[in-house]
């Protein structure tokens, strides 16, 4: 059994991906997000936080920046049920340099 099985209730026992948070090591997310095209990608890899999104939000920054190499990394927000505490945890990390691909 799934969260999405068993009386369907289980689908709400998780927050929303769209609180997943992107970070990038020395940019400023919300200054890229105003570019149109990255705001797509960075939906998109909150919802689907693989390599492939990854690499493909990577490659936009890159090309819309004038850096050569990138950390990028998703966080999931999580609630502790016993104690109330809120984390993160990391879903998903790529170091990516446009000189090796």
């Amino acid at each position: 059994m799934s969260r999405w099985k068993g009386g369907g209730y289980g689908m709400y026992t998780e927050i929303h991906y769209q609180g997943n948070q992107i970070y990038i090591t020395g940019m400023s997310v919300d200054s890229l997000i105003a570019n149109n095209s990255i705001n797509e990608s960075f939906r998109y890899l909150k919802l689907m936080p693989n390599e492939k999104n990854l690499e493909k939000a990577a490659k936009q920054v890159l090309n819309s920046t004038n850096k050569d190499s990138i950390h990028i990394q998703v966080w999931k927000p999580t609630i502790n049920s016993k104690d109330g505490k809120y984390t993160r945890v990391l879903l998903e990390e790529l170091y990516y340099k446009k000189s090796e691909h």
